[in-house]
């Protein structure tokens, strides 16, 4: 080793608290006592200035333990970095980050007229603007919000809009990206017409409705439709619904029996079926009117009503007066002899009383024919 580089080897004398360590040029070991501000923290330790290559070499062996190397704004310890997001690093070198420096300082801006596809980077992004997402692309509404990006087998977006809970998410897999989809809350609820359901009110079903025990369809004959329900005793399937010729309404079983129809007249008509089945009454069946009844069957029965006896049926019979005469007794009009009388004396009959006999039907009096 040549003299000259013997001195890079030697204790040197300690350094004044004034002197500007880091203008050191020769070669040594100088001791640096606590206080010089040119130091790390000003504390003291050992300054090493090393042979040099093109310049001169320095590092600082800290009271506290770490090596340090000049830079153009003061010292670095060794394998740490200065700072991390404005973090400055503890004495054993380590930086705490907190969900804070990413959710707010690391989220990165998008620009006017930005296209979200052209987004694919993991990361955290914002729109602060609505005009700036109405004039960019692909976006699922024209709001300002945030957009997340996560990295899966493809690569999923979730943009969140600033002024509500409204979500949506979308996904690019194989080239292609899906549609956006909105996620559904407490606070943003699908309408019918999102799940293809029928409205409660104001809405129109144009298919079958199906449920345990129950099927809504509509019948070819017209345009009405058949409720279809599984009925309590013998398992058979009832309906409920409009006639093939008229606008009545039918409570039925399938077997076309047991109906009950509401008529479009209003009324209602229930009656046993065509071949089984006959209608059972629990309690008092308690009609208001039995003018339709009494018109249905007068024709079929003999007695129901007064009026249909007295139509029918003789309701009384009597003797007509006919007047009375003497001599010959036959009788041309047909009558019947009802007395006879003498006035000279029982033996020799003078005079015979007859009449017509007739009877009673429908309210009138009616003479007996004669056969």
């Amino acid at each position: 080793m040549a003299e000259d580089y013997y001195s890079a080897l030697m204790m040197r004398r300690a350094l004044p608290t004034t002197q500007n360590i880091k203008a050191v040029t020769a070669p040594g070991i100088y001791p640096v006592d606590a206080g010089n501000t040119t130091a790390p923290g000003s504390q003291s330790g050992t300054l090493l200035a090393l042979l040099p290559t093109a310049a001169t070499k320095l590092l600082f062996i800290g009271s506290d333990g770490n090596t340090y190397k000049p830079t153009s704004t003061g010292w670095q310890a060794f394998g740490d970095v200065r700072k991390v997001n404005g973090h400055t690093a503890d004495t054993s070198g380590a930086v705490t980050v907190t969900s804070q420096d990413i959710f707010n300082d690391q989220a990165i801006a998008i620009p006017n007229a930005a296209d979200l596809n052209d987004y694919t980077t993991p990361g955290l992004y914002y729109q602060n603007a609505n005009a700036q997402a109405a004039s960019g692309k692909n976006y699922p509404e024209s709001n300002s919000g945030t957009l997340e990006i996560y990295k899966n087998a493809g690569t999923t977006q979730v943009y969140r809009v600033y002024s509500s809970s409204r979500t949506y998410c979308r996904a690019l897999y194989g080239g292609s990206w899906s549609k956006w989809g909105k996620v559904y809350d407490t606070e943003n609820k699908p309408t019918a017409a999102d799940t293809g359901a029928v409205a409660k009110t104001g809405d129109t079903m144009t298919g079958p409705l199906t449920a345990p025990g129950l099927n809504v369809k509509q019948q070819t004959a017209n345009t009405a439709f058949v409720i279809y329900f599984a009925l309590a005793e013998g398992g058979n399937l009832g309906y409920i619904g409009q006639g093939t010729t008229t606008k009545d309404i039918y409570i039925s079983n399938y077997t076309g029996n047991n109906n009950l129809a509401l008529k479009a007249d209003g009324g209602i008509d229930i009656r046993g079926g065509s071949t089984t089945a006959n209608i059972s009454v629990t309690g008092n069946l308690n009609p208001t009117s039995f003018a339709t009844f009494d018109n249905r069957y007068a024709s079929k029965l003999d007695v129901y009503s007064k009026t249909v006896s007295d139509g029918k049926y003789i309701a009384g019979f009597r003797f007509a007066s006919y007047g009375a005469t003497g001599g010959d007794l036959r009788d041309s009009a047909k009558t019947i002899m009802t007395g006879i009388y003498a006035t000279n004396g029982y033996n020799n009959p003078t005079t015979h009383e007859h009449r017509i006999a007739q009877y009673l039907l429908n309210g009138a009096w009616i003479n007996v024919p004669y056969v």
